[in-house]
C-alpha cells in the first residue's frame, strides 16, 4: 500500500541527514513496505540489490497501472524556512 526508504547508520534509520558527517552512514537502505491490515516488512537492501528491487517495483507498478511513484521528504522544515517558501509564492486570488 505505500513505501518508504531510508539511509542507515550502524543498522539503525536515519532521521536527519544533517547529523551524519560524511562517511558515517551505511551502504545498505532501510526500505519499508506498509501491507494491508497494517501489516509492515522492512528490508534493508544494499547496492545491486536495491537497484534490481527498484526495477521490478517499477515494471510492477507499471502492469498494475499505479501511476508515478511520488517523491515525500519527511524532514520538517524550521519556521524560518516555511516562512520563506510562503512569502516567495505568487499568489493570486480569483
Amino acid at each position: 500500500m505505500d513505501i518508504t526508504c531510508a539511509l542507515t547508520k550502524n543498522g539503525e534509520k536515519i532521521a536527519k541527514i544533517e547529523d551524519v558527517k560524511d562517511g558515517e552512514i551505511d551502504e545498505s537502505l532501510s526500505v519499508d513496505f506498509v501491507l494491508p491490515g497494517g501489516a509492515n516488512l522492512n528490508l534493508k537492501l544494499a547496492g545491486n540489490t536495491l537497484q534490481t528491487m527498484r526495477v521490478l517495483l517499477d515494471q510492477l507498478r507499471l502492469q498494475a497501472g499505479w501511476g508515478d511513484a511520488i517523491l515525500q521528504a519527511t524532514n520538517t522544515p524550521n519556521e524560518d524556512e516555511v516562512f520563506q517558501a510562503k512569502s516567495s509564492q505568487n499568489i493570486s486570488i480569483h
